[in-house]
């Protein structure tokens, strides 16, 4: 027996008198003769002492064998082994350090995502005492700055925590809750007004003698009244800020004082303390969890939430600075005298006065051309219009009558839209009617004089009838327009202008006559929808839409875009600026510079723009406060930059438009509106939308003014003339510039045009508006942006479409150069990075996280970045010497190319394929079928988008309920509430007392878990083996799960293969990677890889027919059967079968046995039709 047992440990077999020399052997191929050779085998790390608590620092982590082993291990768990495959001891160590810290430190992204690792790994005792072991080393560390850690091992902690507390973005969103708490937004004043005008509406259309257009006028002229209280009331309220804060500069208390300043603070340390709590307790829940604590530790957060005063400490000093720093306010700094100030009745008089007392020519004399004793009325439009725009001769330069055009702009007063619907000839009119009345007889004089006829019933004339006769004579001249382009040349506007042919469509007109409004190709699609229908679907899917983008991560994901995009657009505009200068310098040295070009000005007013810009970014308030000011100034010119989100989002729809709406439903329009708007501020839509755009507004509005009139913004709005400046044609033209780079910086520029190019624009963009189908196509202006965006990276092809196309007409070619120079060199240096992450198994859409090295994250969504990241995925295969495999070619074209106009349609998109298959095909069932999904899809995209703000609501009841986070297969079960209520799948089942539907599960990846640092706009990865090896290979890791026939047909059947297939395939997997599959070439990988995921599926399958093959069982039958069958197939079947046993059958509600009868059915199908049968 004995014998036997020790053949078994080794053959041959041991003999008594050899067992102690041969057991000396088997432990080492040297006899052991001393104790030292013994502890010598045994090795220094497994009898090395362990230092006690609070002994040792990072350094003896780095250098104690079983102290690194415990960092080694968890970063590896927590991580995925490529975190530790050629990493040194100490950048293993320091991966450790990071998590640790930046979880204990209350970050916000590194305590959430630690939160969703101990859910993943919760039911893995082995896997959950690795991280206790973990966290129990770093609770029992030395503290940072005791005797027993170096200087370096301070500097690199200190570094640490600073950067996880400074760019957490919690601290930001913090920031932008305390200036939401401090004020409101002028959006909210111009709701007021559309109130306002509806409540006139209502009330005028309460006569009986009402019309479709006194009502509509009625609410017109309560919008204007509105209108223009508000914009005094936004200039006496930025008055008052600046005098209260000049008052208090240097009066640190006074300023914390005030009640805004409170408020502000109060919101931040509220939030902020709130947060801090939430962030410790998770921190002590997971060491909890691990076992390295028993409890909570309620004073710890008692702790955490006094902490977070600090933060409304800084929000404090945020307030002390406001007011040191001066940045000029326009609507304060531009002096514009008020249309009572000029009296321009009283100044055309003494016009026309002058006018008559000099020598003028014969064919330009008035009296030549009246009658004796006319009426005003009676007067030809001739008259008028030489009032309007004057006379004189344009070849000598000389004015005869100054029109009121002119003696406008030379009095300051300027025209400028408060509302989309203002015109010239009303803003001209109202001049008119704020003149004096007793003005009317010195016009009737002068024009006496000039004529030598008096003009009858003078005295019965007011201002109001003067304007009313005035207005309408010019609308009915037959120069009309060509008068109405010289009156706004002498406004500094003409057609050539910058301002996207605004004033060609608005303003260039003048609005005296009425313009018929262009059919674009989306009109004549809409033209079958009634316009009561349109409407109404339209502004609920606008506003499903502007709901859907309501959430923090949308916030963030807006902020980083921007960032990217403006910090690109510096970087071009400096070496833009150095190259010139560089080039001017020689070219002044040697007398070649061009006649009026000083092209080392202008670098030089570029390099002070830029430097300005780091002020505005140190000094965000006062930034904003000349942004609200500037749109206080300049009314309606500036709409483009509040009527759109970033991300081309519109604001809350124009409700005096023509709208067919009845006036309650307008008015409850209106509450809907603002009910989205308090979300939209709860989310931080709204700060970011004021942030970025007030930003880089005031930045790009300063680069231009430098350049254009060698000022800068204070310089500007300061000067004495500024009123005549701003109506001058080259600061139109600066202005409009820079609207439009700022709506291309936050992606929101509309690209919508006359010509091919401009109406597929167009038709893009305003998809959204099409009733039904705006919600699958809800970012087309977005989408729009980034192909542009696209075009300027690529290198020739902006040139090639300015030359050619006309298009970048405000861009240099230097500018398209340097853009396209710039990505290459980005592209080039990320190629190099990819190939090396493509070996460590990264997707196309993952990159290790500059926060957290050890951490891999997901930048799909986080455009442009994605932008860079894929095609330096796509140029490393050429690097490499290979060919991007087509699964990339398409992952790019849909994730940054023309796929993602419609990424957003996701399920419902392959529903509409279905349709339009299944109605060629003419197959009734299915055609059905198809319907039904679609009409799901779509309805419980418009609730989930609803519900999407729900979402932090969701996550906190979760993790109060102690939920696992496990994401449930919304295929299962009833299809349209798991995907309408995605946004609340905690909430329901409290409500309910049962699960929605069992947990997904993925072949590639294991079992789903929530990401809940996405509502941050962070995507932490934790890669598989499977995973890895799919993506070095480039394969979507989708393709492994079970068919799409099966997952439509049988969800239960493909959830439950996919578990079986991540169970067989991810051990064999890993083998793979410990062999050196990375460094294979990408022919053999699929080779070997086709064989295992094959041989994997067979194991797969048969685990699901033996544990699902039960008596009353069905799911191993359906599986097949789906895998096998098409719909038309099984629903022929099912329909025959049907008739025999007179009952309608279903394919999911069949028993077993009933499915044998179909699997039967269907495998002698063949049979049965050469039988005839």
């Amino acid at each position: 027996m004995e014998n036997n047992f020790v053949s078994f440990l080794d053959d041959p077999l041991l003999e008594e008198e050899e067992e102690e020399d041969n057991f000396v052997n088997f432990l080492d191929d040297t006899s052991l003769d001393k104790e030292e050779n013994f502890v010598s085998f045994l090795d220094d790390s497994l009898l090395e002492e362990e230092p006690a608590p609070d002994a040792y620092s990072e350094d003896e982590i780095v250098s104690n064998n079983s102290l690194y082993q415990v960092a080694e291990n968890f970063v590896a768990l927590r991580y995925g082994d490529q975190a530790i495959e050629d990493a040194t001891r100490e950048d293993v160590v320091n991966k450790f350090l990071n998590n640790r810290r930046g979880t204990s430190s209350g970050n916000s992204v590194s305590g959430l995502a630690e939160l969703d690792f101990l859910n993943e790994i919760s039911k893995d005792t082995k896997k959950m005492a690795t991280t206790g072991e973990a966290y129990a080393l770093y609770e029992n560390m030395s503290g940072l700055y005791s005797s027993e850690t170096t200087l370096s091992e301070k500097a690199s902690g200190t570094l640490d925590f600073l950067r996880y507390a400074i760019l957490d973005p919690i601290n930001l969103v913090g920031f932008g809750v305390g200036r939401v708490a401090a004020g409101g937004a002028f959006k909210v004043a111009m709701t007021v007004a559309k109130k306002e005008a509806l409540k006139a509406m209502s009330k005028e259309a309460a006569k009986t003698v009402a019309t479709k257009e006194t009502i509509k006028e009625a609410g017109e002229k309560a919008m204007a009244v509105a209108v223009d209280r508000i914009g005094k009331d936004s200039i006496s309220q930025t008055a008052s800020n600046l005098a209260t804060r000049t008052a208090m500069k240097g009066q640190g208390l006074k300023k914390l004082a005030q009640t805004s300043a409170m408020k502000e603070i109060g919101a931040v340390t509220a939030f902020d303390g709130v947060v801090a709590v939430g962030m410790e307790f998770g921190y002590q829940n997971g060491l909890v969890r691990t076992g390295v604590q028993e409890d909570v530790n309620k004073y710890a957060l008692g702790i955490a939430f006094i902490g977070a005063s600090v933060m409304g400490g800084v929000q404090a000093g945020s307030v002390l600075r406001r007011g040191e720093v001066d940045i000029a306010l326009p609507s304060l700094a531009v002096k514009t005298p008020e249309p009572e100030d000029i009296n321009i009745l009283k100044q055309l008089s003494e016009s026309i006065v002058e006018y008559s007392n000099r020598g003028v020519p014969k064919k330009l004399q008035w009296e030549r051309k009246v009658k004796a004793g006319r009426n005003l009325d009676e007067l030809d439009s001739e008259f008028f219009i030489d009032m309007l725009i004057g006379i004189g001769d344009a070849d000598k330069g000389e004015t005869y009558l100054k029109g009121l055009s002119q003696i406008a702009f030379e009095s300051g007063v300027v025209f400028k839209k408060n509302v989309a619907k203002d015109t010239y000839s009303n803003w001209i009119s109202n001049l008119i009617v704020k003149s004096d009345p007793q003005d009317i007889k010195t016009f009737a004089k002068a024009w006496s004089k000039a004529t030598g006829t008096k003009i009858k019933d003078v005295n019965k004339l007011s201002t109001k009838d003067f304007a009313n006769i005035f207005a309408a004579k010019i609308n009915n001249a037959a120069r009309v327009l060509n008068a109405a382009s010289q009156g706004s040349r002498m406004h500094g506007i003409g057609q050539g202008d910058y301002n996207l042919r605004r004033f060609v469509d608005d303003a260039l007109d003048l609005g005296l006559m009425p313009k018929e409004k262009a059919v674009t190709r989306l009109d004549k699609l809409a033209e079958g929808i009634p316009s009561v229908v349109g409407e109404s679907v339209s502004g609920i899917q606008n506003r499903v839409i502007r709901t859907l983008v309501s959430h923090p991560s949308t916030s963030y994901l807006n902020f980083l875009g921007w960032n990217v995009q403006t910090a690109l657009g510096s970087a071009v505009d400096v070496s833009g600026a150095i190259l010139h200068g560089g080039v001017g310098t020689i070219k002044k040295a040697f007398g070649m510079l061009d006649k009026g070009a000083d092209p080392l000005r202008v670098s030089s007013m570029v390099i002070k723009a830029n430097a300005n810009r780091i002020k505005l970014m140190l000094n965000p308030t006062m930034t904003h406060e000349a942004y609200k000011s500037i749109l206080s100034l300049r009314g309606a010119e500036l709409d483009g930059l509040t009527d759109v989100l970033p991300g081309g989002i519109k604001e809350a729809s124009t409700v005096l438009a023509d709208s067919s709406l009845s006036i309650n439903a307008q008015l409850l329009g209106i509450k809907t509106d603002e009910a989205i708007d308090l979300i939209q501020k709860l989310s931080l839509v709204k700060g970011q939308d004021a942030f970025t755009k007030s930003q880089e507004f005031i930045y790009q509005l300063d680069k231009g003014l430098r350049v254009g009139f060698n000022k800068s913004w204070d310089e500007f709005f300061t000067d004495p003339n500024a009123f005549k400046n701003i109506a001058s044609k080259d600061y139109r033209g600066i202005e409009s510039e820079a609207l439009q780079r700022t709506l291309e910086r936050i992606s929101s520029k509309s690209y919508k045009d006359k010509g091919t190019v401009g109406e597929i624009a167009g038709l893009i963009e305003d998809a959204r508006n099409i009733p039904f189908v705006g919600l699958l196509v809800p970012f087309g202006r977005f989408f729009n942006n980034t192909v542009d965006f696209a075009i300027q990276q690529t290198p020739l092809l902006p040139h090639v479409t300015k030359s050619l196309g006309g298009f970048y007409k405000t861009k240099s070619y230097s500018e398209l150069t340097a853009r396209s120079t710039f990505t290459l060199g980005t592209i080039y240096t990320l190629a190099q990075s990819e190939s090396e992450n493509r070996k460590q198994g990264l997707g196309i859409d993952q990159m290790f996280d500059p926060m957290n090295p050890g951490q891999i994250i997901n930048v799909q969504y986080d455009y442009p970045i994605s932008f860079y990241k894929y095609a330096g995925r796509y140029f490393s295969y050429f690097l490499d010497g290979e060919t991007p495999p087509p699964e990339i070619v398409e992952r790019i074209r849909k994730d940054v190319g023309v796929g993602s106009l419609t990424r957003s349609l996701g399920q419902t998109g392959r529903d509409v394929q279905s349709i339009l298959d299944t109605i060629l095909s003419g197959e009734d069932e299915a055609f059905i079928r198809a319907m039904q999904k679609t009409f799901t899809a779509v309805g419980s995209q418009a609730i989930s988008g609803i519900t999407r703000p729900l979402e932090p609501v969701n996550f906190t009841v979760g993790l109060l309920a102690g939920s696992d986070g496990e994401v449930i297969d919304r295929k299962q079960g009833n299809i349209f509430l798991n995907k309408s209520l995605r946004y609340m799948d905690n909430i329901v089942p409290m409500l309910t007392g049962g699960e929605m539907a069992p947990q997904s599960q993925q072949a590639a990846g294991g079992p789903s878990f929530v990401q809940t640092t996405k509502m941050l706009g962070k995507r932490p990865v934790r890669l598989t083996a499977t995973e890895r090896v799919m993506n070095i290979m480039g394969i979507p890791t989708y393709k492994l799960n079970a068919s799409y026939s099966v997952s439509q047909k049988a969800p239960e059947s493909a959830n439950i293969f996919n578990e079986h297939m991540f169970n067989a395939i991810e051990s064999e997997s890993q083998k793979l990677l410990d062999t050196g599959f990375a460094k294979m070439s990408s022919a053999k990988q699929k080779l070997i890889w086709g064989e295992v995921a094959q041989r994997q599926k067979k194991i797969a399958k048969t685990l699901l027919f033996i544990n699902n093959s039960g008596a009353s069982d069905t799911v191993d039958l359906m599986f097949e059967i789906s895998d096998k069958y098409s719909w038309k197939e099984i629903d022929s079947a099912l329909e025959g079968i049907s008739k025999n046993m007179d009952e309608n059958l279903q394919f999911e509600d069949l028993t077993r046995g009933q499915m044998y009868s179909l699997q039967t059915w269907l495998e002698t199908k063949k049979t049965r039709t050469l039988l005839g049968n």
